[in-house]
């Protein structure tokens, strides 16, 4: 398989993935800007819970808030609204067991996530959990000199 790095031209669809906790779902808009520098013509979503997808609405970074409803939707259903769209890379920032099965199944070549116990295997990049050392709102939020 071709790396990320010879790969990341052909990355038009992404899917940052972070549920629930609307104070953890706000924390993670920080990777937004920096997503969008990198993949300036990609369409990116986020996918929240339905409770959730307010505190993303006119967020001019994303282009579609994809939510669902954790009561009434079974991951199943979940997975298959996420493989339907095709994306080329996951951004896992929840990684816990039923974002990394949506992850792992979601058909993308390229998913990010943290290496927490059996679920490091649902990705193909690996990003190392700092969170004794860092606030979450840091995380991704690193600026090009």
């Amino acid at each position: 398989m071709k790396s990320f790095q010879q790969e990341r031209s052909k990355i038009k669809k992404i899917l940052a993935i972070k549920p629930r906790a609307i104070g953890d779902v706000l924390l993670s808009t920080p990777i937004l800007p920096n997503l969008r520098r990198e993949f300036p013509d990609a369409q990116i979503d986020f996918l929240v819970e339905k409770f959730a997808a307010p505190i993303l609405k006119g967020n001019p970074f994303i282009n579609n808030i994809v939510s669902f409803d954790a009561k009434s939707q079974s991951s199943a259903s979940i997975i298959l609204q996420v493989r339907r769209e095709k994306y080329d890379l996951i951004m896992d920032l929840f990684a816990n067991p039923r974002t990394a099965i949506i992850s792992m199944f979601s058909g993308a070549k390229f998913r990010v996530g943290y290496p927490f116990k059996w679920r490091r295997y649902a990705y193909n990049i690996l990003v190392p959990s700092r969170s004794g050392e860092h606030h979450n709102v840091e995380f991704g939020c690193a600026t090009k000199d």
